[in-house]
């Protein structure tokens, strides 16, 4: 039975497309990796339930390539390094 403050990490990984559509002409193609940690509190309502409340930070390396179309690049491997929020969460956990 978790009570209290808790630590974790965790990794990330994602192939993605992003844009494009009736607001944008173009669109952003590539993949991400990364790794960050989050923290959290549990808190025990009953003897097997508890709520459980998590945010997380990621640092995250990203390449990809800005198109027009699929055969049509608008700008080829860039790539970024970020901090983004990775997790948020408010769980109501049956524990055995």
């Amino acid at each position: 039975y978790n009570r209290g403050f808790f630590v974790s990490g965790h990794a990330l990984g994602m192939v993605y497309r992003f844009g494009g559509g009736s607001l944008s002409r173009t669109y952003s193609e590539g993949f991400l990796v990364g790794a960050g940690g989050s923290v959290g509190y549990c808190y025990e309502l009953a003897p097997h339930w508890n709520l459980e409340a998590e945010v997380g930070l990621a640092g995250v390396w990203t390449r990809y390539d800005e198109r027009y179309s699929a055969k049509q690049v608008r700008t080829a491997d860039k790539s970024r390094v970020m901090v983004l929020p990775s997790r948020i969460g408010l769980s109501l956990a049956y524990v055995f």
